[in-house]
């Protein structure tokens, strides 16, 4: 969807090619921490019995489910 007018995607990324590396890097923190959020109380209000190991499990696997195969997704689980 495109309903941003261009003259406020250019002052948007001006305003975030004059941030610092550290204020890009605490935004991607931000960002990344925000998302978790939205997992785990996605993955709460599916089993609301779960343990917070197990959640941890499941935030984990739901974030890199792609990038492991199932055996290594395994022995990785395994270590939590």
């Amino acid at each position: 969807m495109k309903d941003t007018p261009i003259d406020i995607l250019e002052m948007q990324r001006n305003i975030l090619l004059n941030k610092t590396d550290s204020e890009k890097f605490i935004m991607s923190i931000d960002m990344y921490e925000t998302s978790k959020a939205f997992v785990r109380s996605s993955i709460r209000n599916e089993n609301h019995a779960l343990s917070e190991k197990e959640l941890h499990k499941e935030v984990f696997r739901r974030f890199y489910k792609n990038d492991f195969s199932d055996s290594e997704m395994k022995k990785i689980l395994m270590t939590f």
